[in-house]
């Protein structure tokens, strides 16, 4: 019995510290884009492809997680789902470095 009561205080020490985790990831582009707004008002992204794709690229990424934690894993199993949440960041990651690479 007491072996039972450590893993659940380790289960929700795990919780407490992925629940903080992904609540920093939330908030951090609000915080940061409402910084970069402050620092550069005239800026646009009318002309920035990136800012679309990244648009397009976040939806299909936050569709995933929440059929991920709703356990709808669209006949792909566990880890197509994850590979649904990762795979558009990493190409945007892979995105932006090459533009930022090419600007001159």
């Amino acid at each position: 019995m007491r072996q039972l009561a450590v893993d659940s205080r380790v289960t929700q020490r795990n919780a407490k510290l992925g629940g903080t985790l992904f609540f920093t990831a939330g908030t951090q582009l609000p915080i940061i884009n409402t910084i970069a707004e402050s620092v550069y008002p005239n800026y646009s992204v009318r002309l920035n492809f990136l800012s679309d794709l990244g648009v397009g690229q976040g939806v299909i990424t936050l569709v995933a997680i929440v059929l991920f934690t709703a356990g709808q894993y669209l006949g792909m199993g566990v880890g197509g789902m994850e590979r649904m949440i990762v795979y558009p960041e990493l190409i945007w990651l892979v995105s932006f470095g090459a533009y930022l690479m090419s600007s001159e």
